[in-house]
């Protein structure tokens, strides 16, 4: 349990300095750092017995854990091949999420995604030009009008659903492509931290690459939580 603690962000509440490396309170011997730290006034003991798989996040509700609502926005291959194995996983543990997919790529993501044996998207954002792939800079222009105007008109109902949920709820992005930089945007307008998987790359000098050095220095700036691949990338 605490390593998946630490695997799926959810939090013990036992109300401990979360920059500590054990816990005080009730004198637990593992680490209790959380991805997502959620804090709260409840005092719960940590349970001797694991949970079983298939009723996984109910078990640590019922024990006291909080669950975390994970929304993945994503949009080109490469970026549900990364994520995959992330949800798969939470699949495998019952922990609920969903997609918010721009269709940066078109075909070729639909392929990826039932290849990968992910499930539907549960929000189609945008789909490339017109359904089309994105192939000249006027149709990527196009395709982010169309991902503008899908937020602005559903951004009130987004809210509203995310106050209305029980559990608290999280945005995860990808890389440095420019879903990257409007799935950040989106959660920030619809008011849930935002978490960056492979944060703090840089090459040094933001022409190069472009636009992705761009993308990566503004999702650095807008992002809550940065998974960053090493220390040297932390650093940044």
């Amino acid at each position: 349990l605490p390593r998946a603690r630490s695997a799926i962000g959810i939090n013990h509440r036992c109300g401990c300095n979360p920059r500590r490396s054990t816990c005080q309170s009730h004198g637990h011997a593992r680490a209790h750092r959380s991805a997502i730290q959620i804090h709260t006034s409840a005092l719960r003991a940590l349970p001797a017995r694991r949970c079983a798989q298939p009723q996984f996040a109910r078990c640590l509700s019922d024990y006291g854990f909080i669950t975390v609502m994970i929304i993945f926005i994503y949009g080109t291959t490469a970026e549900a091949i990364k994520l995959a194995p992330i949800m798969t996983r939470l699949q495998e543990r019952d922990i609920p999420f969903e997609q918010w997919v721009t269709f940066q790529h078109t075909d070729a993501l639909r392929t990826a995604m039932d290849e990968l044996g992910l499930p539907p998207a549960d929000r189609i954002i945008a789909n490339g030009w017109r359904g089309r792939p994105l192939k000249r800079p006027v149709q990527m222009l196009g395709w982010m009008f169309g991902v503008f105007g899908w937020s602005l008109r559903h951004l009130h109902a987004l809210r509203r659903e995310r106050r209305a949920r029980r559990e608290p709820t999280v945005v995860l992005v990808h890389g440095d492509t420019v879903t990257t930089v409007l799935g950040t945007v989106i959660g920030r307008l619809v008011g849930v931290p935002v978490g960056h998987v492979e944060a703090g790359l840089r090459s040094g000098h933001w022409r190069h690459p472009f636009p992705e050095e761009i993308d990566r220095r503004i999702v650095g700036r807008l992002a809550s939580i940065h998974y960053a691949p090493g220390s040297d990338t932390a650093a940044n």
